[in-house]
């Protein structure tokens, strides 16, 4: 009997009967992996299915012949049925529920299998995952280079090929449906006074095999300048040819134009540092001075690079010393700030006076990273105050002795002066004879 007249002799969805070898595919079909799934057109149910769709769908063969192709192919199943002839990708929905990636194709129509769709399915859905997790992996490396803005870039030199990250484009101010990447065109992007530097570097780079860095200032095309910092390296095949060449591109603007205000703020600050005359020092955690103008060094008897490094200790003599460990380790406990009077012996053998305000300097994230301090020599200050207070305390001295005086002074004329007076009465009342006018005005007044 012909395969023809077995296939037509075969009822619906009586696939005992069916075999196979009457389909054409009888090594196939053992021999293959992925499922193969053979649906009867006229029932739209499984006439026969291999062991790899027993692996796959997770259930016996038995118990898959006759169940519609939906039971396996949920979503596809119509379209599969209406004979669409182009791989397509989708779901299986296994025996205990869950569901499968898989990509269904369906084999070209032949005489032996009409009437009849024969399916192959592939399980891909470790395919899927790997592709899911390179998106997610491009996704995070694309909002890498764009929070770092970083752009990367990738140039196949056999196929004459560049390939340009989302954030390059940024970057470069161009539109990838507009712009198309090539190491000419990225030359004539570069502002004319670095053209020919950076095609110099980019073209030893390729003759050593070795990594290159550089600056350039680009024009985008609004006519902005920025300035990038360029990274490559080169790749090489297995006879040691130049293959691909791979870089990051960094748009530094900001960050130059920061670090440059910065320098000059800093160049302003130390100026001003430096020019003061108070003495103003850092010192760390373990008590060495890590900054100090001159000013402050001069306390010391010494430089300013002979102090920088060095502890309290190889400074100042030990009681000094002492007291200043006292107040540091206090001000490092509390985080309070204060300020005191300190002597110290200087260099020469004398003694100075200086007030001083120390404090504890802070990291961004509130931890103490060691104590400022600024400190002023009083000591003529101070000397004057003596100075003053002794001259007061001799004036408060004298004006006792004013006193004193102006006392005792009243106190021995009070009697003579008393009798005078009574005698004045006296001779008004013209006790003592009459006086004349001008002797009475005299009297009176």
């Amino acid at each position: 009997m012909s395969k023809h007249r077995a296939l037509e002799e075969t009822a619906p969805g009586d696939s005992a009967r069916l075999r196979p070898e009457d389909l054409g595919i009888g090594v196939l079909f053992h021999v293959l992996s992925e499922a193969i799934l053979v649906v009867d057109l006229r029932s739209g149910c499984l006439a026969l299915c291999n062991p790899g769709a027993e692996r796959l769908f997770q259930l016996r063969v038995e118990d898959a012949i006759g169940q519609p192709l939906e039971r396996f192919l949920p979503d596809q199943a119509a379209a599969l049925l209406a004979a669409s002839a182009r791989p397509v990708e989708g779901v299986a929905l296994l025996a205990n529920g869950a569901l499968l990636d898989v990509e269904i194709t369906l084999a070209p129509p032949a005489p032996e299998t009409a009437g009849y769709h024969v399916l192959v399915v592939r399980d891909i859905s470790e395919r899927k995952a790997l592709e899911a997790e390179g998106r997610q992996r491009a996704a995070q490396l694309a909002e890498a280079e764009h929070i770092a803005q970083v752009g990367s870039w990738l140039w196949d030199l056999p196929r004459h090929q560049v390939r340009w990250s989302d954030e390059l484009y940024r970057i470069m101010g161009q539109e990838s449906d507009r712009f198309t990447p090539s190491f000419d065109a990225y030359l004539e992007l570069v502002h004319e006074d670095y053209r020919d530097y950076v095609d110099r570097v980019v073209r030893r780079a390729l003759e050593d095999r070795a990594p290159f860095s550089y600056y350039a200032r680009i024009v985008r095309p609004d006519g902005e300048l920025r300035t990038l910092h360029c990274r490559g390296s080169i790749l090489c095949d297995r006879e040691g040819q130049p293959e691909r060449m791979v870089g990051t591109v960094q748009d530094v603007t900001k960050s130059l134009r920061l670090e440059a205000a910065l320098r000059e703020s800093e160049a302003k600050l130390r100026a001003i540092v430096d020019q003061a005359t108070d003495g103003i020092w850092l010192k760390d955690l373990a008590g060495r001075y890590v900054l100090i103008n001159p000013a402050g060094a001069a306390i010391t008897g010494r430089t300013v690079d002979e102090v920088v490094g060095r502890r309290d200790g190889d400074l100042y003599d030990p009681e000094t010393a002492r007291r200043i460990a006292e107040i540091d380790a206090r001000i490092l406990m509390t985080g309070e700030r204060e300020t005191y009077e300190i002597v110290v012996r200087v260099p020469d053998g004398g003694e100075r006076v200086y007030f001083s305000i120390k404090y504890p300097f802070v990291r961004e994230d509130g931890t103490i990273q060691g104590l400022g301090v600024i400190t002023r020599d009083i000591t003529e200050r101070k000397r004057l105050q003596q100075t003053l207070h002794e001259q007061y305390e001799r004036l408060k001295e004298l004006d006792r002795l004013k006193n004193d005086f102006v006392n005792a002074v009243s106190h021995e004329l009070r009697t003579p002066l008393t009798s005078i007076r009574g005698y004045l009465e006296f001779m008004e009342d013209g006790i003592g004879g009459t006086l004349s006018a001008q002797h009475t005005e005299f009297v009176q007044e």
